[in-house]
């Protein structure tokens, strides 16, 4: 075992004998942690070139002048090493010096810059002058993502002759030091997604290095860590619990590189792998991107073979090969109730999985982790095309100050436009005051999701909350796929207190809406939508698309730290409750409502409207043990099949 205090430099000959020792081991490839494989990049090799010359002509450097990037996750990522993880890819396949070169000149720099004053004042120091996780050098999961590229670094370097003696002491000590840090409990990040990437990052260190003492120490505790950290993160089910597909999918793509890098040990890890991957596929929508929930992009997959093949679970590898590998995913209703998602993908056999109805609902507050205030939220699309839509993550910019009343409210960012796309009037939700939901000092209530089922024809979706302790909220959604959704929301507040509920409803950008007596009509290329208030008891809103005063509505994030206008309408109503049924009816025509009829708490509903000649009646009812039934009772409206009720239109200019 090879002793080493990261507070003393290593002799000349000490730091020999460590090189010596690593050298004698069989050179471990670099790990492929990354949420997405760098070794499987498309044209690696052509943008390591781009990098190179870029850095050696000088008109645009790896290294930072200084290490604070345009917002925070830039300035994380330059702390994690992340723009050296390509070069640190290329040379473990192609053994091009220059891409190790490279590497060690940022890394020397970072280490001159950050880790040489913390060998000065420890690791203890920095966890406790940093409560808040605001130092990015020494940010809780930079650590992590940081120590596996600082050892494979090492590694190599320590087989270069001659050996730099001075980089060599450097190197160790750091490693060191990284792995006491990342060893202290406080430090550790257990119950998010940063604890994990803090035990990949330790285990590979630790493994790559087993003859430093502490190493088997260091990778019991990761090992363990990494178990912990995936069973909770991940429910019994495979579902993340942070209220993000995207972050769901980044971590699965962190640990599939984990598993192929010989990291996941453990048969229960490997399980929970399978099955992580398994709830994801729900979470593909047909257009080939995420449910964009929670902190999750507006951005398709990429799909090919190679990025297919990398999941195990069969239909997953359908989706994100394109169909070239696994088996087409089920045409079925899927609910997981104690994560507080479901999703239903319905299409014909004689129709792909890219032309099915999607419905998807986020009903779910376990903790503030990646949580907008978007309680109950769901999105709508038919194949290609889009209708009702969640706003994405826009990105990270600027800190609401500790203690502020944005703060209390769950308002980590001080971005006006990342302020709006975490409100939930930027959601389909239902606001209460104009206000958004509470993400702090505030009870999670874990999963509000109570039933997800097929029922014949229909699809039935059903949850229920409480907010601010004393106002119940149920919703139902009712679906008929490819042709009508019915939101049905039914509110009390017990206190008797009278308040202003708005149901709000967000369009993707490429519809245009106007408002019409009871409603909206909407348009998109050649597909047409009607929105109608069938009890006729809400006021509708004016039509928002792009708008910044008074205050923003009316945006979604396409793209990251960007805004695209798109239509947003709500349906108004006062009092100490409140019972909404807003119909959406997809490509028919005149489209007006009936005479529906329902009871005071919507537990009963008949409603009803007409399209061109024919009627349409749907009887809703709630038993007494909660379960939600829907019953289509009109015989000659026209029934619409999956697979045959979105027209070539809506596939080929559909958003």
């Amino acid at each position: 075992m090879i002793s080493v205090d990261y507070r003393v430099r290593l002799p000349p000959d000490r730091a020999e004998a460590v090189a010596q020792a690593i050298a004698e081991r069989h050179l471990l490839p670099y790990e492929s942690l990354e949420t997405s494989p760098l070794d499987r990049r498309p044209k690696l090799i052509e943008a390591l070139e781009i990098v190179l010359n870029d850095h050696l002509g000088g008109s645009k450097s790896i290294i930072p002048t200084h290490w604070e990037g345009k917002d925070r996750n830039a300035t994380f990522l330059l702390h994690a090493w992340d723009p050296v993880s390509q070069l640190l890819t290329g040379y473990s396949l192609h053994n091009d010096g220059r891409y190790l070169a490279l590497s060690a000149e940022y890394a020397e720099a970072w280490l001159q810059t950050f880790q040489i004053p913390a060998f000065q004042s420890g690791h203890d120091a920095l966890v406790v002058a940093d409560p808040s996780n605001e130092n990015f050098a020494w940010y809780d999961m930079a650590v992590g993502q940081r120590i596996y590229r600082l050892a494979y670094i090492l590694d190599i370097v320590a087989r270069r002759t001659p050996i730099d003696t001075d980089f060599v002491d450097l190197l160790v000590r750091a490693i060191i030091f990284h792995q006491e840090l990342l060893c202290e409990q406080k430090f550790f990040r257990a119950h998010s997604n940063h604890g994990l990437f803090q035990a990949l990052g330790q285990l590979a260190a630790a493994r790559r290095f087993p003859f430093f003492e502490g190493s088997n120490e260091y990778a019991r505790l990761a090992d363990e860590r990494l178990a912990l950290s995936i069973e909770s993160q991940f429910d019994s089910a495979g579902v993340h619990r942070e209220h993000s597909p995207r972050y769901q999918f980044n971590l699965i793509g962190s640990l599939i590189g984990a598993r192929d890098s010989g990291l996941l040990e453990q048969a229960r890890v490997r399980e929970r792998l399978l099955l992580a991957e398994c709830s994801l596929m729900w979470m593909v929508t047909p257009r080939g991107g995420l449910a964009a929930f929670g902190d999750s992009e507006h951005r398709r997959q990429g799909q090919s073979k190679t990025i297919g093949g990398r999941y195990q679970a069969p239909a997953l590898q359908w989706l994100l090969s394109g169909g070239q590998v696994g088996t087409p995913p089920p045409s079925e209703v899927q609910a997981y109730t104690d994560a507080g998602y479901a999703f239903a993908r319905i299409y014909s056999e004689d129709s792909a999985p890219t032309e099915a109805s999607y419905l998807a609902q986020l009903a779910a507050f376990h903790s503030r982790v990646h949580k907008h205030a978007d309680h109950l939220t769901f999105i709508w699309e038919e194949g290609l095309l889009q209708i009702l839509t969640d706003p994405g993550q826009y990105g990270y910019a600027g800190r609401t100050k500790p203690g502020s009343d944005l703060f209390k409210e769950g308002f980590w960012y001080s971005d006006p436009r990342r302020i709006y796309i975490e409100s939930t009037r930027a959601h389909n939700c239902v606001e209460i005051d104009h206000k958004s939901y509470p993400r702090l000092g505030v009870k999670p209530f874990g999963s509000a999701l109570k039933q997800a089922d097929r029922q014949g024809e229909l699809v039935v979706f059903h949850s229920e909350v409480v907010h601010q302790g004393h106002i119940r909220q149920r919703r139902t959604l009712v679906w008929g796929p490819g042709h009508f959704l019915l939101a049905l929301d039914w509110l009390h507040d017990r206190a008797g207190i009278g308040h202003e509920f708005r149901q709000w409803f967000q369009f993707a950008p490429n519809w245009s809406m106007e408002r019409r007596e009871r409603g909206y009509r909407g348009n998109a290329g050649d597909n047409r939508l009607d929105v109608i208030d069938l009890l006729g008891n809400s006021t509708p809103s004016e039509v928002f698309r792009g708008q910044e005063a008074p205050e923003l509505q009316g945006w979604v994030s396409e793209r990251p730290m960007e805004l695209t206008p798109a239509p947003s309408v709500h349906f108004a109503q006062n009092g100490s409750g409140a019972s909404f049924a807003t119909l959406f009816v997809l490509d028919a025509d005149m489209v007006r409502p009936s005479a529906s009829r329902v009871n005071a708490s919507l537990s009963r509903a008949m409603v009803s409207w007409n399209e061109g000649e024919a009627d349409v009646r749907i009887l809703i009812e709630r038993g007494q043990d909660g379960h939600v039934w829907a019953n289509r009772l009109d015989t000659h409206a026209p029934r619409r099949q999956r697979g045959m009720c979105i027209s070539s239109r809506a596939k080929s200019k559909g958003g």
